[in-house]
Parts: C-alpha cells; sequence; structure tokens
C-alpha cells in the first residue's frame, strides 16, 4: 500500500499484536502480512504478552482495549511507566470497538500513540502506520503522565488564552534519546 508519493518497506518491523478474539488476531495479522510485515507476535492475554513484550525487541504494539486480566489501557501504561519496561517509547497503536470521543481521549491518556476502531480496515490501519513513521511526537515527561505529546500540531493556544505549558515542570523527550526539552519552548 502507498499514501503519497512514499511507499514504505515494512517487512523488517517486529509487531506485537495484543487481541482476546483469536478472530480479531488472525484478521489483523493477515492485514499485516499483505503490507509486507513477516513477524507478528500475537497473544490473546495481556499479561503473557507483556511478558514476552519484555524479552523481544519490538518496532510496534498493536493493543486492543478490551483484554484480561488487565485491559489494553493498562497494558499501554506498563509499557510507558513499568521498570522492566525495555522500550517505553515504542509506537502503540490502541484497537477498539469503542470509538466515543472519551475513548480516544483515555487511550491518548494513557500514552497511545494512535486509534483505531474496529473493525479494522487495511487502509486505515496503514495510515496509522505510516503516520508513526512520518509524524513521529516528542515524548512528554510530567508528574502525572509518560507518552506521546498529546498535541498532534504545534499550533499553540488559542487566540486570547495564555500559553499555560511555560509555567508546566513537564518535559519533552525524544524518544530517539537526543535530549529533553522544557515544554514550554514547543509550540
Amino acid at each position: 500500500m502507498q499514501i503519497g508519493q512514499t511507499n514504505y518497506d515494512l517487512s523488517g518491523l517486529e509487531i506485537l499484536l495484543i487481541d482476546s478474539n483469536k478472530h480479531m488476531r488472525l484478521i489483523a495479522r493477515s492485514i499485516l502480512h499483505s503490507f509486507g510485515c513477516k513477524s507478528v507476535l500475537e497473544f490473546g492475554n495481556s499479561e503473557t504478552a507483556f511478558e514476552e513484550y519484555r524479552h523481544h525487541e519490538i518496532d510496534l504494539v498493536i493493543v486492543s482495549w478490551l483484554l484480561k486480566p488487565i485491559n489494553g489501557l493498562e497494558v499501554v501504561k506498563l509499557i510507558r511507566t513499568d521498570e522492566d519496561s525495555p522500550n517505553v517509547y515504542v509506537p502503540i497503536i490502541m484497537m477498539s470497538g469503542r470509538c466515543e470521543y472519551q475513548d480516544v481521549i483515555d487511550a491518548r491518556d494513557a500514552g497511545a500513540n494512535e486509534f483505531l476502531a474496529k473493525p479494522i480496515v487495511p487502509q486505515t490501519l496503514y495510515q496509522r502506520i505510516i503516520s508513526l513513521i512520518e509524524n513521529p511526537r516528542p515524548f512528554i515527561k510530567c508528574e502525572s503522565f509518560f507518552g506521546p505529546c498529546r498535541r498532534r500540531r504545534q499550533a499553540g493556544p488559542p487566540q486570547g488564552i495564555p500559553e499555560r505549558r511555560k509555567a508546566d515542570v513537564a518535559q519533552m523527550e525524544s524518544p530517539q534519546g537526543d535530549g529533553v526539552v522544557p515544554v514550554g519552548t514547543v509550540g
């Protein structure tokens, strides 16, 4: 598949797919293979998946919201904040049949990079993956949150509203590890 003018080779990605529904895993794996992805580790149990995550170099996590024994939001939080997490910067796509505005906000606030509504469509999944490649966001580290910057655009506050972030003690971090920047200096 191709978006814009760039055709990406996704064959080298190591993908962790977590969904309790085996049919959804089969569909997602088939779609990922159609993109050229060769390595898809899939799990139906969230604890087993996180344990395996700790032992593999994963490039992308695709996780369903409805999981047991811990749900997808908690899996995202574990990946972002657990001391045993090998890569807190790994891109994460949250999949869910729950697609209300608040659900998207909750996934974002847990640390997910992208949100994908179920049932998944190949074009939409590909767009989410390409968005992660073409538009990486710096990470925010503050007392109450660690994850990708919640702002998709660097437009600043609406006219007439003071810039709150300049006074924040939060910091932005590059996933590449090339430094921490005070939030107020970005956008």
